[in-house]
């Protein structure tokens, strides 16, 4: 953009990411049982296991037989403490998020 990164360092205080997802349509979602190999490909511990159901889509009139209506946005949000490292230094993108992750 042109911009000093001197400038940025002082003006920035987070940076945010926005996604879009879609929603399950409340009238026709279905609950489920997921098996082990669903739950452990998600990273929940195996205590768990027993106490989750998941929700899926099914189809109704009210979605247009797609199974969402709507959407949901999700954020993460990194707030800026003290010096980050620059992309004009050829950094890798896994070097940005463990800096971040050695930060807190």
């Amino acid at each position: 953009m042109g911009v000093d990164p001197g400038l940025i360092a002082t003006s920035l205080n987070c940076i945010v990411a926005q996604r879009l997802a879609r929603k399950l349509c409340d009238s026709c979602r279905e609950s489920y049982v997921p098996d082990k190999d669903e739950l452990a490909a998600v990273g929940l511990p195996e205590f768990e296991y027993a106490h989750t159901h998941l929700f899926r889509p099914a189809g109704c009139e009210a979605c247009a037989f797609t199974g969402y209506s709507g959407r949901v946005g999700l954020f993460e949000v990194m707030p800026i403490r003290g010096e980050i490292p620059w992309p004009d230094r050829a950094l890798h993108r896994g070097d940005l998020r463990r800096s971040r992750l050695t930060a807190g």
